[in-house]
């Protein structure tokens, strides 16, 4: 089996935000932890404005490799070994999820620019080819807005309910703790993605660091309307009902 890990560096030596891909062949016996081989992608992401806490993966150009999104840049995998050259694609804003959310079989991209949400609309199969369209204009700011970007820490994909367009809602967590005002909201994609986006608060207020999703109690393994979702830090679990609406249960587990 061969498998491929992205990370990024940065967060905490800011100067720093090389992106690696890490490989590796696991046997069958185990997992050796010497068969690894760290891939430098970009050297060059030394400015705080151009880190982000936003990564994902994808095949954009169908070759059979994944591509990243990492902040304001997609990166073309080589493939092969991946040792050769990346592409280097300029985004403009902090680009932090991919997803199909026009059903048209192509990755479309979800960007930041607080107070602004972005869909980076894909018009071909090139990886380099978007025409963003503004998703919606009322994202808190975040401890990260003045130094390293309009950007948030918590992004995921998840089918916390569902829809009649049948995809799954972007979770986004924004705002500050410092600041009294963090949540997470979820965007829910409509039919056509140029129609409004409906938010729906999912927790006020949050963590907001990263997001965590999965079926906690094992209550909702056949159904995609009653999921769980957990904050990265332990401190909340909160379960939504059909619609998005409804909080059912929110406790601090921490006690």
């Amino acid at each position: 089996m061969f498998k491929k890990c992205c990370s990024v560096h940065g967060e905490t030596l800011l100067r720093i935000a090389s992106i690696c891909f890490l490989a590796a062949f696991f046997s069958t016996f185990g997992y050796p932890i010497d068969d690894w081989t760290q891939i430098t992608v970009d050297e060059n992401r030394t400015s705080g404005w151009e880190l982000s806490f936003g990564s994902d993966a994808a095949d954009l150009d169908e070759d059979g490799d994944l591509d990243i999104l990492t902040g304001k840049y997609l990166y073309i995998n080589p493939g092969g070994t991946m040792e050769g050259s990346w592409q280097k694609r300029s985004l403009g804003k902090d680009g932090v999820l991919f997803v199909d959310a026009n059903s048209d079989g192509m990755y479309d991209i979800i960007a930041e620019e607080y107070p602004y949400i972005y869909l980076f609309v894909a018009n071909d199969r090139s990886g380099g080819n978007f025409s963003p369209i503004a998703i919606a204009d009322n994202f808190l700011a975040t401890e990260h807005t003045n130094c390293c970007g309009a950007h948030g820490q918590g992004h995921r994909k998840a089918m916390l309910f569902a829809t009649d367009a049948g995809l799954p809602q972007i979770l986004l967590s924004h705002g500050a703790v410092a600041y009294g005002n963090s949540k997470i909201t979820a965007l829910e994609i409509p039919a056509s993605v140029n129609d409004t986006w409906p938010q729906h608060t999912i927790a006020d207020p949050a963590t907001d660091e990263e997001i965590g999703i999965g079926d906690i109690d094992g209550d909702g393994a056949q159904a995609v309307d009653r999921r769980n979702l957990r904050t990265a830090s332990g401190a909340y679990v909160v379960k939504v009902k059909a619609g998005g609406e409804t909080l059912v249960k929110r406790f601090d587990i921490n006690k």
